[in-house]
């Protein structure tokens, strides 16, 4: 005991204990700094990940900090070279629209296919080429195709996967418009759809909200997935597209921040990005706007058409219905999974409220 208290007491312990105060003192107010405290979080990361490297599954990646949106995500989300919002973002020179090349993105459950069966219409009396009908299992194909010349005198597309495709058209002037519904809305009729014997690619033997978790937000998927497409044996080769789509989650490696970003952009640029945004609640509307903008008779040839408002559904369904969209709205799980179609639908809104006073302005403006 004596010897021990001999080391305590001499010069070399004392000295060796007064710098490992100061030591500690100094690097811990290093740390507080904010231009430190990254590196520190740093090591203190890297050390968890060793930690966890065996038998444990790796920590998520950490956000990037980033301000600014990759140019080629835009590029994704604008999908191509489209023309703007004819009734807010032009002065309305009407050629270029009843001359372009059109792309309507059906938003599943979303009046889609009535809007379908109006445009095959128009285009069997105005003696076009018959629409393209692209969706998942030919989307990488037609896009293959089209880059390889194919279809060059087909001049409307259509489908759940009808965006992008003012990439790969020969078009001077492409032009997309859409369709949308209330997220929970939508979400109700898909599973109730699938319930009742239609198709879906979720399995709907769940409760409705484990449904909608593994929908998610279905109008954000389609504004920003892609098909990779690459010309083989030198600049005049032959084009090749995966089939396989690639989500841009996975492009930014599920980084909530850059996903969000990305969110932000396309509900910044809608009316940049399509010509007319139609709601499925004033659907003859919608017509009448798309009419205004192309020329074509979608409001003549199609209003009252869209019948599926179930007029000879059962009081149990439609309380079976109330119930479910109540049950998904109070749901914080789907809360999230549908973050990002609410927040486009409400922008899609007031757009559309803007759209429909602009045509109202100018045909006052005619009539003067």
């Amino acid at each position: 005991m004596e010897r021990i208290h001999r080391v305590f007491r001499s010069p070399k312990f004392m000295l060796i204990l007064l710098v490992t105060i100061v030591g500690t003192y100094y690097f811990s107010e290093w740390s507080k700094s904010p231009a430190n405290a990254d590196v520190t979080r740093s090591a203190q990361m890297k050390l968890a990940k060793n930690a966890n490297s065996v038998g444990e599954s790796q920590p998520p990646v950490p956000a990037r900090k980033t301000k600014e949106i990759d140019p080629e995500l835009v590029k994704i989300v604008r999908g191509g070279s489209s023309l703007p919002n004819y009734f807010l973002k032009t002065a309305a020179n009407k050629e270029m629209y009843r001359n372009a090349t059109l792309s309507f993105v059906h938003y599943p459950k979303g009046g889609g296919t009535t809007m379908k069966e109006c445009i095959t219409k128009i285009s069997q009396t105005g003696n076009r080429e018959p629409p393209l009908v692209v969706f998942a299992p030919n989307a990488g194909e037609t896009k293959e195709q089209l880059l390889n010349g194919a279809h060059a005198k087909t001049d409307i597309f259509m489908g759940t996967y009808g965006f992008s495709l003012c990439q790969y058209v020969n078009s001077k002037n492409c032009a997309y418009f859409t369709i949308l519904r209330d997220p929970y809305d939508r979400m109700v009729s898909h599973y109730f759809f699938c319930r009742y014997g239609g198709g879906s690619n979720a399995p709907c033997n769940k409760p409705i909200e484990e449904f909608a978790v593994m929908v998610r937000s279905v109008f954000f998927h389609q504004l920003t997935c892609i098909h990779k497409c690459k010309q083989n044996d030198g600049p005049k080769g032959p084009w090749s597209c995966d089939r396989e789509q690639l989500e841009v989650e996975q492009l930014v490696n599920y980084r909530e921040n850059e996903i969000e970003m990305i969110l932000d952009y396309a509900e910044q640029h809608l009316e940049d990005i399509f010509v007319t945004i139609g709601l499925l609640d004033e659907f003859d509307t919608s017509l009448a706007l798309l009419q205004e903008a192309f020329g074509l008779p979608f409001y003549d040839m199609c209003r009252n058409s869209h019948r599926n408002g179930r007029p000879d559904e059962s009081e149990e369904r439609k309380q079976e219905r109330i119930a479910a969209k109540k049950a998904l709205m109070e749901n914080e799980e789907v809360k999230k999974v549908l973050h990002a179609d609410i927040r486009l639908y409400n922008r899609a809104k007031e757009l559309f409220q803007k759209q429909k006073e602009k045509s109202v302005q100018r045909l006052w403006e005619a009539k003067r």
